[in-house]
């Protein structure tokens, strides 16, 4: 696998535990929720702020309950493997996150209603975070440690999937 962090490494990598939480990744919990509200406000455009506050608070619940779950399973099983490539989705997520508020607020301020520029914009650039997602995730299948996988499957079902699809189900009774 290719080298992304220059200055570090093979055998270092595994070597050191990142902390995940801090003042920098806190602030960027709270860009990334504001961008899912605004993304949302912008396709449903609410009028109550009250709904619209309700959103967000159920967005940070889910986005901190799965922080805490998967850091209770990184604690159980230890691996420094997974931590590595965690770290590589985790900022894979930031940067899609920023590109989606940066089409947003384009769209917000150019065009005065959802757009096909917003819808394909967006289209291409989740289109991208699948593709990248994809690739990680078959850099870890291609490994072949069968407990890596099996643990893959149980964060991709329970603790990525799961509390969207609730989410979007809320909403849309909303």
């Amino acid at each position: 696998m290719t080298n992304f962090f220059p200055k570090i490494s093979e055998e270092e990598k595994g070597k050191s535990k990142s902390n995940y939480f801090n003042l920098f990744n806190s602030y960027w919990f709270l860009f990334i929720t504001s961008i899912i509200t605004f993304i949302i406000d912008s396709f449903i455009n609410f009028k109550n702020p009250y709904d619209l506050f309700k959103i967000w608070l159920i967005i940070a619940i889910i986005c901190i309950s799965r922080y805490l779950l998967v850091r209770f399973i990184f604690n159980v099983y230890i691996d420094y493997n997974l931590n590595f490539f965690s770290n590589k989705i985790y900022n894979l997520s930031i940067s899609t996150a920023f590109f989606a508020f940066i089409i947003v607020l384009i769209n917000s301020y150019y065009f005065s209603y959802n757009s096909f520029f917003l819808k394909t914009l967006i289209s291409i650039c989740l289109i991208i975070y699948m593709l990248a997602q994809l690739k990680n995730y078959l850099y870890l299948i291609r490994r072949g440690n069968l407990k890596i996988i099996v643990y893959f499957i149980l964060y991709l079902c329970a603790f990525k999937l799961a509390p969207w699809i609730w989410l979007y189900s809320n909403i849309l009774k909303v």
